[in-house]
């Protein structure tokens, strides 16, 4: 299974309240609503392929039973309840909004402790329900009239301050999460309606520090600008994008197609303007943004012998093109780009070492490039080049790469030592420095090191086609 590592919803949630947030940008409920194609039944459209799809976006939100899909005898009293206050000709907006009202109107909250997916049955037979059975209603009601709806549970401001336990609606729209809350919402204003309508299809932005997480993991959304497909993850607040892994099929979820598109990269907007740093701690919930263009890179045609090594590292982001349309093969890597993509292998962020400091004077502590030498050294895969110096910016040798490998995977407990002698099994074996001879012979019997023509060139600077060859060749030694 190939990997992409980044980042991308996180789960936000609380409840209760009556205090009325302020917003930032207001939301347009009705043209936002109007504006997307819903899809009845779709998201409960049991044994299907898209259904798999929706439960695998949204299963893992919270841990409580019935939230996810719905007993078959509840089928009826949802649909039911829908037929009764909506009509054919209706808009999208009017719809939900009819379903909202209905359940502000026609039930009365009572913390009546049900919690599961009796829910449905306490608000459609019993007319009460407590903010659980309110909201898995309202989940069931967006998800029958067609929008990618959920449960979410956390805590809610209340009028006389502080939080309490709830669980609310929530349905990811465009690749946006909107709160949906009508049992809040009959908190605040009572049965009346038309209400204010505070809670209904409000981002988390409008809805402030109303809503809080029920734990430190967030909720990411990975959206694709040319799709409105979105998949979603989570991850425990403080870690890194770049700690986080995106499955290629979850990729061609969002539209990637692997025979003729590569993927660039993660932007925090979907017209890829501000690209997301794979190093920043995550803290709260975000979208992210997926960009594809053309499989190839210019100078890296599909008949040369790099071209599928190229592609699967780009792929993975151990390496990454010099711009988004070339790879340039035929230069050399550095000693700093190889580090970092060793530290790519196991998914090692920068944001674990960010800060650290390495002792080399000619490390730039604020470089992008420090943190992944800061594990190297502590990982004890490098020590420098000589002279307080790690050796930035200059080319690494073929024998300076035979190194790294081989303190790397002693590194993992992956390591052996071999008898030097046996490097006469390269024909200038004689050339190879005294230091690396080990090294050497280690990445000749895993295959990591296959040499040309039965020469492995120890002086000569590794070409970065050449990188990614080999670091395909250490995937594949790995497992």
């Amino acid at each position: 299974m190939k990997r992409v590592k980044i980042l991308p919803i996180l789960l936000a949630a609380l409840l209760i309240i009556s205090v009325i947030p302020t917003a930032s940008a207001k939301t347009d409920a009705e043209a936002l609503l109007n504006s997307v194609t819903f899809k009845p039944d779709h998201f409960l459209a049991k044994g299907s392929a898209d259904y798999e799809y929706e439960l695998k976006a949204g299963g893992t939100r919270n841990s409580m039973s019935g939230q996810n899909f719905l007993p078959e005898d509840a089928d009826k009293l949802i649909v039911e309840a829908i037929e009764a206050n909506t009509t054919e000709d209706m808009t999208n907006y009017q719809k939900v909004k009819a379903m909202y009202d209905f359940l502000i109107v026609q039930t009365t909250f009572k913390n009546n402790g049900y919690g599961t997916h009796q829910s449905i049955y306490s608000v459609l037979v019993r007319k009460t329900g407590s903010c659980y059975d309110f909201n898995y209603t309202m989940m069931a009601f967006l998800r029958y009239l067609g929008l990618n709806a959920y449960t979410v549970k956390g805590y809610t401001s209340r009028s006389g301050g502080g939080m309490v336990w709830h669980l609310w609606a929530e349905a990811v729209i465009n690749g946006v999460a909107y709160v949906f809350d009508p049992q809040v919402e009959q908190n605040i204003c009572g049965k009346r309606v038309p209400t204010t309508y505070y809670r209904f299809c409000k981002s988390y932005d409008e809805v402030g520090n109303n809503y809080k997480p029920e734990s430190t993991d967030n909720k990411i959304i990975f959206a694709s600008g040319a799709v409105s497909k979105t998949i979603t993850g989570l991850m425990k607040s403080g870690r890194t994008l770049g700690d986080f892994t995106v499955e290629e099929e979850d990729l061609e979820l969002l539209g990637y197609d692997p025979e003729t598109m590569r993927f660039v990269g993660w932007y925090y907007d979907k017209e890829f303007t501000e690209p997301i740093d794979p190093d920043k701690a995550v803290n709260r919930n975000i979208t992210i943004w997926a960009k594809f263009v053309s499989r190839a890179f210019s100078d890296v045609s599909k008949s040369i012998w790099y071209y599928d090594s190229v592609m699967k590292v780009t792929l993975e982001t151990i390496m990454t093109g010099v711009t988004e349309d070339t790879f340039a093969p035929k230069d050399s890597i550095t000693r700093e780009d190889f580090v970092r993509g060793l530290a790519r292998v196991i998914y090692v962020g920068a944001g674990e070492y960010d800060g650290a400091s390495t002792g080399f004077k000619d490390v730039d502590p604020d470089a992008a490039y420090a943190p992944f030498i800061a594990w190297a050294l502590e990982a004890g895969i490098t020590k420098g080049s000589g002279g307080g110096s790690f050796g930035v910016g200059k080319p690494a040798t073929r024998e300076e790469i035979a190194v790294f490998i081989y303190r790397f995977l002693n590194y993992l407990d992956r390591g052996f030592a071999p008898s030097p002698a046996a490097t006469e099994s390269f024909k200038d074996a004689d050339s190879v420095s005294s230091w690396a001879v080990d090294a050497v012979e280690a990445m000749r019997l895993t295959g990591i090191f296959k040499g040309a023509k039965g020469y492995l060139n120890p002086k000569k600077n590794l070409t970065r086609a050449e990188a990614a060859s080999l670091f395909v060749n250490l995937l594949e030694y790995l497992g």
